[in-house]
C-alpha cells in the first residue's frame, strides 16, 4: 500500500535540522507523497521551497482563516502571481 500524507507542515521549525531523517522514517511506512499546506503569505515561499527541494512533497497555498486577521486583499494578488509562476508542485 502507497500512502499519502495529506497534511503535514513540514515547513514548522521542528523540521527544520532533520527533514530527511522524518522523510526517510515515513517513507519506510510507505507514505510517499506529503501535501503541505500553507497558512498564509507568510509561509508561501517556504512551502514553495520544500515542494521544489523535496521529492514527493507538494504544496497548497490559501489564507488559513485562523490567520486571516494578519491578511490584507492585496495577499491574492500576490498569490495568483506566485501560482502563475510556480504552480507546477501546488496540487491545490
Amino acid at each position: 500500500m502507497r500512502l499519502f500524507d495529506t497534511h503535514c507542515h513540514l515547513d514548522f521549525d521542528v523540521f527544520g535540522s532533520d527533514l530527511e531523517a522524518h522523510l526517510q522514517l515515513a517513507r519506510e511506512k510507505r507514505v510517499e507523497r506529503f501535501l503541505v499546506p500553507s497558512i498564509g503569505k507568510q509561509n508561501w515561499q517556504k512551502v514553495f521551497g520544500l515542494a521544489n527541494a523535496q521529492h514527493g512533497v507538494y504544496t497548497a497555498l490559501g489564507c488559513h482563516p485562523y490567520f486571516l486577521s494578519s491578511s490584507h486583499l492585496d495577499d491574492l494578488i500576490q498569490l495568483e502571481r506566485l501560482l502563475n509562476q510556480k504552480a507546477q508542485h501546488c496540487v491545490a
